[in-house]
């Protein structure tokens, strides 16, 4: 465990450039909102507001934090491939990022912290179309492509009185964002003009999170769960650049006669880095709602609805292509016996989970220059996620160990109508448990 604060560390520095959702919904704004979560969340297909557990975090609800029986360090990264159909044609891309680095801790039997990086969202979308929208006649190539991403430092608290747990979670956002449209005119009587716009994320936010938990039978129970995340400034700082260019051509590795763009060569016409501008983004608030039956250290069965206010989210150019949308979430996990010792322990402690949500996606990209979409947002996928047990130790009447966390998931954005996405994505990951600030006694 004392290693995982360098796996941390390390973490951090190396995966803090991360974050990019390959997706054409991440042209909108801010970018295409992270949906990976940690492994907790991503098994049980993005839910959040009611999961508890003793030994892994739950980033979506800080009032979870009090139900930590160890000391937690959890990284994770995402691998995704993702096949969408944009302007009737087909095409792909994939995606390698941090899913979370995060350490969390009981600071007492009635609270707990964590803090930690995850991706908040991120830019990387690239097509074309052909028009004659620049100049009335003549033949044009329009080229939109986006990058880069937004990170999410945190930091969280929990504390619970009786049966009730509240929670605050602190976001400081930053990152760098660009659009950049391309219009190359087929005759040479025109110049070939890039715009470049360019967002300087850096920016603070905050959630808040509720849990309750009714106790049945005698080793049952019943877990209420809220979160909020109300609508809020993000703020930036903007710049632009726009220059003419020129295509040539070049021999490939192949020997192959290929077309580059020389921007180096051309005049530029507009670069304002040296008069930034004060930019605010507008996020429209989330709100979860959940329910969880459970017998700690056996199973779970949860439900959650999801409420995404996009009618108040609003950006630069004044135009919205977000609406309101709701989400159905619901997750179930099964441990055989996460306190079993001895030769047959490792198949017993391994857990299994599943969760799958339905619902629609807040981006309508049907009024966007250079997509052909119809405004369905139609959403749904399904998550499985299986956690695999390593070294195990025991402190007086406990046990506990750490974890190899493997999953996939499936989900559709849209429909063949539409901008139809159709994500593969498997998650990886380590999650770490020890038993920090023991008060020893002496006699």
């Amino acid at each position: 465990m004392r290693h995982s604060f360098l796996l941390i560390i390390v973490s951090f520095f190396f995966f803090s450039s991360k974050g990019q959702v390959a997706s054409p919904y991440s042209e909108v704004g801010i970018g295409g909102r992270n949906q990976s979560f940690l492994f907790n969340n991503f098994t049980a297909g993005g839910s959040g507001a009611a999961i508890q557990s003793r030994n892994c975090i739950n980033v979506l609800n800080p009032a979870s934090l009090p139900g930590l029986n160890y000391t937690v360090a959890e990284v994770g990264v995402l691998v995704e491939r993702n096949n969408y159909s944009l302007n009737n044609q087909n095409g792909f891309a994939s995606n390698f990022d941090l899913s979370g680095a995060v350490l969390g801790f009981p600071l007492n039997q009635n609270s707990g912290v964590s803090f930690g990086l995850t991706p908040f969202s991120g830019k990387q979308y690239d097509y074309s179309r052909n028009s004659t929208a620049f100049s009335g006649t003549e033949n044009t190539t329009e080229t939109y492509a986006g990058m880069g991403n937004v990170s999410d430092l945190f930091l969280m608290y929990g504390y619970r009185i009786k049966n009730l747990s509240l929670g605050v979670k602190g976001q400081y956002l930053f990152g760098n964002l660009i659009d950049e449209t391309k219009v190359r005119f087929e005759s040479e009587d025109y110049l070939n003009i890039r715009e470049q716009n360019f967002f300087l994320v850096r920016s603070f936010s905050y959630e808040l999170g509720l849990q309750y938990q009714l106790n049945v039978f005698d080793e049952d129970q019943i877990v209420f769960g809220l979160t909020a995340s109300p609508t809020q400034s993000i703020k930036a700082l903007s710049y632009k650049k726009i220059n003419d260019f020129e295509i040539t051509t070049t021999l490939d590795d192949d020997e192959n006669v290929v077309e580059v763009e020389r921007h180096d060569t051309g005049a530029e016409i507009l670069n304002t880095i040296d008069d930034k501008q004060d930019t605010s983004f507008t996020l429209g608030g989330e709100y979860r709602a959940g329910l969880v039956y459970q017998r700690p250290g056996h199973f779970k069965l949860g439900f959650e609805y999801h409420f995404i206010n996009g009618a108040s989210t609003s950006f630069q150019s004044g135009t919205n292509f977000y609406s309101n949308a709701s989400v159905y979430r619901a997750h179930a996990e099964w441990i055989p016996n996460i306190d079993a010792a001895g030769y047959n322990s490792f198949w017993k402690t391994m857990r299994y989970q599943t969760g799958l949500f339905y619902g629609n996606s807040p981006i309508d990209l049907s009024g966007l220059s250079g997509i052909s979409a119809s405004g369905n947002n139609q959403m749904y996928g399904m998550n499985f996620g299986l956690t695999i047990p390593l070294s195990k130790y025991k402190y007086e009447t406990e046990r506990f160990g750490s974890y190899l966390n493997f999953g996939v998931g499936y989900y559709r954005n849209g429909d063949s109508n539409s901008v139809q996405e159709d994500v593969l994505q498997i998650m990886m990951g380590i999650t770490l448990n020890d038993k920090w600030f023991i008060q020893r006694k002496f006699k």
